[in-house]
């Protein structure tokens, strides 16, 4: 069955959209991944990085203000202590709260209890220090600046865990962004061979039969009538 001129050209764009239409579906779907990506880092790696940063400088404000109590007395040290203490525990969970894999997760299980282990013997300390009019600190200030050391440890290793994941994020980025610009390139060139190609054909669809109609009406001029004309629609 051969198709008219109206059906061809229908037929002919119809392609064209449905080209058009998969480039479109593509590049959103590519944005959606794009955003996704971007929100992780700004959400979550971003967010643990903030807060490693903080937790840092929370642990090493609780070993200052400590020694500055056990040498000062001043009641505003131990404030600010217990202060600090605070801070950490909220950032460590929201750290907790945010983290998006099993390896971070780890490290901050980690790291709680060695945060543990260094609250219960600052405390621990503390105490001795209140019973004992004489107290020397014997003993204590290694295993505190042992346990901090872990603890700055830990954090280092979820920094550089954070950082790891972000970069491989921007890669993916990368990638994507890469790809839907590769293809949306394709799919023009595609489509531009497309119209070229469709603009030939509908030209020489209705050109021709324009073509044998002149040529019969030239012949009709000339006084030949036996020739018949056939012009496909």
């Amino acid at each position: 069955m051969r198709l008219s001129i109206f059906s061809r050209l229908t037929l002919s764009f119809l392609a064209i959209f449905l080209i058009m239409g998969v480039v479109n579906a593509y590049t959103v779907w590519k944005l959606r991944d794009v955003n996704k990506e971007t929100a992780q880092i700004t959400k979550i790696d971003q967010r643990i990085l903030d807060l490693k940063k903080k937790l840092a400088d929370s642990i090493l404000s609780q070993l200052g203000h400590s020694k500055k109590y056990l040498i000062t007395k001043d009641p505003v040290f131990l404030e600010q202590l217990v202060s600090a203490e605070k801070d950490f525990n909220s950032d460590l969970r929201q750290a907790s709260s945010v983290a998006d894999s099993a390896v971070k997760r780890d490290l901050l299980s980690r790291l709680d209890s060695l945060y543990q282990d260094y609250h219960d013997l600052v405390h621990k300390e503390l105490d001795e220090f209140r019973k004992n009019p004489v107290y020397t600190g014997k003993g204590y200030e290694q295993k505190k600046e042992q346990l901090t050391d872990q603890i700055l440890e830990e954090l280092a290793v979820l920094e550089s865990s954070s950082q790891r994941d972000i970069s491989l994020r921007m890669n993916t980025l990368r990638d994507a962004a890469g790809s839907a610009g590769t293809l949306a390139i394709m799919m023009l060139i595609v489509a531009f061979i497309l119209v070229v190609g469709v603009s030939f054909v509908s030209t020489r669809s209705i050109a021709n039969p324009l073509t044998a109609l002149r040529e019969k009406t030239k012949d009709v001029a000339r006084g030949v009538f036996e020739s018949e004309l056939t012009i496909p629609s």
